[in-house]
């Protein structure tokens, strides 16, 4: 099964919006850790080692 051009032109542009959904996903929780450990770092100091 191979796509026509037409097809295979939606599925990159499907994939690249994937892509892209993901990166944003990742960035929100990435900012969620960091507001969390900066709230563990106000409260209790730096983390134990």
């Amino acid at each position: 099964l191979v796509p026509t051009p037409t097809e295979a032109a939606e599925l990159e542009k499907q994939r690249a919006e994937q892509e892209c959904q993901q990166k944003q996903q990742a960035q929100e929780q990435l900012a969620q850790m960091e507001s969390l450990l900066a709230r563990y770092r106000e409260q209790f100091g730096d983390l134990p080692e």
